[in-house]
Formats: C-alpha cells, sequence, structure tokens
C-alpha cells in the first residue's frame, strides 16, 4: 500500500478516523493537500477525531483561525489540542478504522515512501493507544454545543464553530486528579461545566459520549453510547449539580424514567452532586436495570476509580 492509497482508506473507513496533527510544523499534514482532502473525504458519520499540537511559539488565535482545522471541525471532526511537549518526539499520523496508519513528519507529509504506511496490527495498536493517551490529556473543544472547562481559570479561545475552550496548565486528567483528593470542589461547578465533567468521565472509562444542546425539559444532558458485541446500547445521562443539602426528589427521577421509557433506550443514569430522597430510591429500586442513581458517594467512587462507572 502506498502513501497514495491514504484517500481511498479513508473513503472506505467504516469504524473511525485519528489524526495527530503538528501546529507548528512549517508544512506536514495541515498543510498538505493531498492528506487534508484524504481526511474530508472521509465519512461525517463516523469517529473523526483531530489532536492538534502546539509549541510555546503558537499563539491561540492562531489556532482557532486555522483554515485546515475549520474545514475538518466543521467537517464532523472533533478537535483537542495538545502541548507539543506532552506529544514529544511522536510523528504526525492517521488512522484509519485501527488497521493502518500513514505515518509522517514536517515536509511533504503525503510524498513519503512505502515504509511509511504500516500495516503491523500491534504498531497501529500502540498508535491508537498513544492517541487515547494524548486525548485524554488534552484540552479542547470537541463538539459546537459543549463547552469544555480546565482546573484553572486562564485564557479563553474560540475554535471554529463558536465553541469556546478554556485551556490553561492543567487538563482534565489534573482536574480528575484534583477532584480525587478534594471531591466537594464539585461544588464549585456550574450546571453545564458539571456536564462536561460527567461527560468526560464516561470517555475517560472508554464510552462514546454525546452532549446534547441545552434544554429545560430534563431527561438527557448526555447520550452514552456502548458499542458491544450484542448490540448497540444508549444511555440517557441526566446530571444534576445541586448544594449538598438539597436532595435529588422522586420527580426527576420519574422524569428519567419516562424519557428512556418513551424513546426505547437502553437504561437511563440519573448523577447528581448531592443525595437521592427516600421517595426517589423507592421508585428506583424495582426498576433498577432500567435506571441507575449516582449520588455524590458513588460520584467520588468513580472519580477515584474505587467503583464501575454507573450501574
Amino acid at each position: 500500500m502506498a502513501i497514495q492509497d491514504l484517500a481511498s482508506a479513508v473513503l472506505g473507513a467504516s469504524h473511525g478516523v485519528l489524526a495527530l496533527a503538528a501546529f507548528s510544523a512549517e508544512a506536514g499534514l495541515l498543510s498538505d493537500p493531498v492528506a487534508l482532502g484524504s481526511l474530508l473525504s472521509a465519512d461525517s458519520r463516523l469517529k473523526l477525531r483531530l489532536l492538534v499540537a502546539f509549541d510555546e511559539t503558537t499563539t491561540f488565535n492562531a489556532i482557532a483561525e486555522d483554515e485546515s482545522i475549520g474545514d475538518l471541525f466543521n467537517h464532523g471532526f472533533k478537535v483537542r489540542i495538545v502541548e507539543e511537549e506532552q506529544v514529544r518526539r511522536a510523528l504526525e499520523y492517521i488512522v484509519v478504522d485501527q488497521e493502518v496508519a500513514f505515518v509522517g513528519k514536517g515536509l511533504d507529509f503525503s510524498r513519503l515512501r512505502l515504509n511509511h504506511v504500516v500495516t503491523h496490527s500491534a504498531t497501529v495498536q500502540q498508535l491508537v493507544s498513544h492517541f487515547r493517551f494524548l486525548w485524554y490529556l488534552a484540552s479542547g473543544a470537541q463538539d459546537r454545543r459543549e463547552v469544555l472547562y480546565d482546573s484553572r481559570s486562564a485564557e479563553g479561545m474560540y475554535l471554529p464553530g463558536g465553541s469556546l475552550a478554556i485551556l490553561g496548565e492543567g487538563s482534565w486528567n489534573n482536574l480528575i486528579r484534583e477532584l480525587t483528593r478534594n471531591p466537594e470542589k464539585l461544588y464549585e461547578f456550574s450546571p453545564r461545566m458539571f456536564e462536561s465533567f460527567v461527560a468526560e468521565l464516561f470517555r475517560s472509562y472508554g464510552y462514546q459520549v454525546e452532549v446534547t444542546a441545552p434544554s429545560r425539559d430534563g431527561g438527557r444532558d448526555l447520550l452514552v453510547s456502548v458499542p458491544n458485541p450484542l448490540g448497540d446500547f444508549l444511555y440517557f445521562v441526566e446530571c444534576k449539580r445541586y448544594r449538598a443539602r438539597t436532595k435529588v426528589g422522586v420527580r426527576q427521577v420519574r422524569q428519567l424514567f419516562g424519557v428512556v421509557e418513551q424513546e426505547r433506550a437502553t437504561a437511563g443514569i440519573l448523577v447528581t452532586t448531592s443525595r437521592f430522597t427516600r421517595a426517589a430510591i423507592e421508585f428506583q429500586r424495582p426498576i433498577r436495570r432500567r435506571l441507575s442513581l449516582g449520588d455524590y458517594d458513588a460520584l467520588v467512587g468513580w472519580i477515584r476509580g474505587q467503583a464501575p462507572l454507573a450501574g
């Protein structure tokens, strides 16, 4: 397989495309017309992810205004940004369906020789693992409707599509480590920030998550997809960032269960920073296989890795 087969490989992708690009390179994946054109040929319904590595000379505005990143973002790629020192000496690469990788660095990405197309499964899986590590280490805007936060107030930027990303010294991993030590900081989150945090928790466990647009009808802040040999499972997750003394009542539990039943989801999960009333717990008990409750104690257990995530 030659590097010119990149376009046909991406066009024929059935699962997803992962791409790691160096923003600071004079030329490379982001400036190569063959590589970019190939990525834009991907089916936007697939899992499409782009990691952009930047160095200390790069301004956030430069990333936000880059047309290549904007084109990929608008085409359906979820974008995250990672510091170049965290990438270390990794090359740029594109992985298709976790089966084949196209690897390059710097000038003329698509003109590399045959030995830069990797089909050896163990090597490809190493690249996939490397990408996943960086993905959860990074900060960025994953969805037009989603706002991501960092553990510290920092300089803000708008990525293409109008999504706001707060970038600082830390990352989601830093935030989780901080909450492991001081879980009471959950109460400092805004409701929307709490939704984004719960979404990231599910992603860190390997689930596919979509944060829905804000609404007042309740029922599904997050759509969590769980691929399984027996079929795809879809969970509706409702997030309640309440004060410690404000318990979640039976009305909210009934409401979520009604949405799960109406839309034939696999199950529902209600997550809160507080606790549930006795009536809510009694309502949930006979339907526990269709509806899970995650209170403050359960949430802390998930953060610390001491308990399975959700039901």
